[in-house]
């Protein structure tokens, strides 16, 4: 299980998971931190989250409590999702363009680091979740469209909406996703 433990005492948060009940700090609370999403290969641990940098929240995951930073300090972003297949990471997540107020939301994908932006309309996305099978990448997630989200989600970077994206007058959005596979 990943998440984090806010200390009110240093107004900051400690990144962690839990194994067994068993916490594992991944940082020591200096800054704020968050585990959004866990993945376990072999004796292998993959946490995915974010911690602040400066002045910006910085998307990355944790290997075996070894940080490998996703993105830099430029704009405000966040690693939502983790998968591992093989030897690749996969991470999800999202980048603001305008990180003084989160306005504009570009999702994104990272694979060993390499960063992938999903396509989009104008209005920004969000990618929420992501999962692998042989050499195609699903992700979860959202595009704004008019000002209402619309919940899609996206293989090897071409999108499918799950919802219609006529006359929008309901919100939705795809949360997570999970593949499988025979």
């Amino acid at each position: 299980m990943a998440g984090y433990e806010h200390n009110y005492n240093l107004s900051s948060s400690i990144a962690k998971y839990w194994k067994n009940g068993i916490a594992v700090n991944l940082t020591d609370g200096s800054t704020a931190a968050i585990g959004t999403s866990i993945a376990v290969s072999g004796n292998e641990v993959y946490v995915a989250g974010q911690e602040q940098l400066g002045a910006r929240m910085v998307a990355k995951y944790w290997k075996n409590g070894i940080a490998v930073n996703l993105t830099d300090d430029s704009n405000n972003a966040t690693a939502k999702s983790i998968a591992v297949s093989g030897n690749n990471v996969y991470v999800a997540g999202n980048e603001w363009t305008n990180s003084s107020d989160y306005s504009f939301s570009v999702a994104r994908y990272w694979v060993n680091g390499q960063t992938e932006s999903l396509i989009a309309g104008s209005s920004g996305a969000n990618a929420n979740s992501i999962a692998v099978s042989g050499n195609d990448i699903y992700v979860a997630g959202i595009e704004y469209c008019e000002s209402i989200g619309v919940a899609k989600f996206w293989k090897n970077n071409l999108a499918v909406y799950l919802a219609d994206t006529t006359g929008l007058k309901n919100r939705s959005e795809a949360t997570s996703i999970f593949l499988s596979v025979k």
